[in-house]
């Protein structure tokens, strides 16, 4: 894996942590341009089953009514996307 690759699960990571420390529930927005970001990288540098999948869930989180999250709702979301990202500690 490059340094760009470990950086971006690095950031993925740090991102789903502050989530996980805060008491207030997540924008639906906030949301969007967390996946935005990661489809938008992974693609670029190479970690493209993370991009598609991102993409995916970008694609559900459209069809949603748009709303705010708690941690509990949002894990299960985005299940695959922490898979992948702590995928090398497991």
């Amino acid at each position: 894996m490059d340094k760009y690759q470990i950086a971006l699960l690095a950031n993925v990571r740090k991102q789903l942590q502050e989530w996980t420390d805060q008491t207030e529930e997540i924008p639906h927005e906030e949301v969007y341009r967390f996946l935005h970001s990661i489809s938008g990288t992974s693609a670029t540098i190479g970690l493209h089953y993370l991009g598609d999948r991102s993409r995916e869930l970008m694609e559900a989180l459209e069809k949603k009514q748009k709303k705010t999250w708690d941690y509990a709702e949002l894990n299960a979301f985005l299940l695959d996307i922490i898979k992948i990202s702590y995928q090398d500690e497991i």
